[in-house]
């Protein structure tokens, strides 16, 4: 068993049968990957990347529900839109 850097929750952009919204995802940091789940108890796992070969950059969230997300991209793979969830000011 590896041992857990952090965890807890992260917002996904994602898009199903045609709808796109932030998905509530529980995301564990573990020598150097991102894993991301559908919640605490998931043993499947969504979404994996690695870190150290991935481009992190600041991304604007075209919902305008919250105040910052990232784009996650990496070589030869989808991009992947995350957020903390921190609400915009009105």
């Amino acid at each position: 068993m590896r041992s857990l850097d952090r965890q807890g929750y992260l917002l996904r952009y994602e898009t199903a049968n045609g709808i796109s919204g932030w998905k509530r995802r529980w995301a564990v940091l573990s020598d150097h990957c991102l894993y991301l789940y559908k919640d605490p108890d998931s043993k499947e796992c969504l979404y994996a990347l690695l870190l150290s070969t991935a481009r992190v950059t600041q991304s604007h969230d075209s919902t305008g529900q919250y105040r910052s997300s990232i784009k996650l991209e990496e070589p030869n793979q989808v991009a992947v839109y995350l957020s903390t969830g921190t609400p915009r000011r009105v």
